[in-house]
């Protein structure tokens, strides 16, 4: 253990790649949110390319709730409006994003990460793109790409704009005092 910690502290890709990919299967999500990820380690720059599997928006029920119906005895779907699935669907994957640029730079006590590249695809991705398994896509910086600077000044910049920011470099709002 303590030879694979040099290894990563000497900034070798694939102590590097082990440790933070350790770090994420540590992770716990809810039911029916996929736990794929792979990782890439550029020690010239000391920034980690990082690919993960997003949830498909079907995470978002379709109904928002259910009405019972006394005089037929039945319960009827009150649907969801598809504006309102799309706007949840953002955040989540939103969330999702920012949890794991936060993981990767909370696993990096010795701060040899000098910046995150996350790319995210799901099964909503072009059928070019889901239908290559993942081991054989090289991982590469493209899509949605946030990227968190060694400084780790609270914030956290969107190469495109994530859902509700508008404009290039957008800036994301600092997380609470008791996140690390």
């Amino acid at each position: 253990m303590d030879e694979q910690r040099e290894a990563y502290r000497a900034g070798e890709p694939e102590a590097a790649e082990a440790l933070l990919g350790a770090v994420l299967d540590a992770s716990s999500y809810p039911m029916g949110f996929p736990h794929e990820h792979r990782i890439a380690f550029r020690p010239a720059t000391g920034d980690v390319l990082v690919e993960i599997q997003l949830p498909p928006e079907t995470i978002v029920p379709a109904a928002r709730g259910y009405r019972y119906v006394k005089s037929r005895d039945e319960t009827t779907v009150v649907p969801r409006p598809e504006k309102e699935r799309k706007a949840i669907y953002s955040s989540v994957l939103a969330q999702v994003a920012l949890r794991t640029v936060h993981e990767i730079l909370a696993g990096d006590p010795d701060r040899v990460v000098n910046g995150v590249i996350l790319n995210g695809f799901s099964n909503n991705s072009p059928p070019s793109v889901s239908a290559v398994p993942a081991e054989a896509r090289p991982i590469a910086p493209a899509g949605a790409t946030l990227l968190d600077r060694q400084q780790r000044s609270g914030s956290v910049r969107a190469d495109r704009p994530l859902p509700g920011r508008r404009g290039r470099g957008s800036q994301l709002p600092k997380p609470r005092a008791s996140m690390p």
